[in-house]
């Protein structure tokens, strides 16, 4: 049986229309195909409020903190972590520190604008913040450092 409705995500963002990802698009043009003919409504709604830079800077201040606590105590060092990167021979015992993870985490995991410039974390919105985030968990997981999902109450933990 056809769909008669569908739920999608959008982000305006920088003034400019609303633009839709590559799976929310293909969703709606599924929709679009098998929808029956009709009238449809469309409502736009503000879902979620804007995360500030504040609290984007503290989750990922969280992941660096846990990922290099988490690499010290199982003996992680650049060279492991670095080790499905890169194939030459890299000097061990050296441990990863904030400045050095981060700048490996935007080069592994980048997010780029429209430019396909690589961005830093204080360039992105939100939507690209949480990208981010997914990948640098899923790209640690692979040093067996395990980054749990954000606390939604993360002011209440602090």
């Amino acid at each position: 049986m056809a769909k008669s409705n569908i739920k999608l995500r959008t982000q305006k963002r920088k003034s400019r229309p609303f633009e839709y990802d590559r799976f929310n698009q293909s969703v709606f043009d599924k929709f679009q195909e098998q929808a029956p003919d009709g009238n449809y409504e469309v409502t736009y709604k503000r879902k979620l409020p804007d995360k500030t830079h504040s609290q984007t800077k503290t989750v990922f201040g969280l992941l660096i903190n846990k990922a290099i606590t988490q690499a010290s105590d199982n003996g992680v060092d650049t060279k492991k972590f670095l080790k499905f990167l890169l194939e030459d021979t890299i000097g061990s015992g050296v441990e990863l520190d904030d400045k050095f993870l981060y700048a490996v985490l935007l080069k592994v995991c980048p997010i780029y604008d429209e430019d396909h410039k690589n961005k830093s974390l204080s360039g992105m919105d939100i939507e690209e913040a949480s990208r981010f985030f997914k990948n640098c968990q899923a790209v640690l997981a692979t040093t067996g450092i395990d980054i749990p999902d954000p606390n939604k109450n993360w002011k209440e933990v602090l």
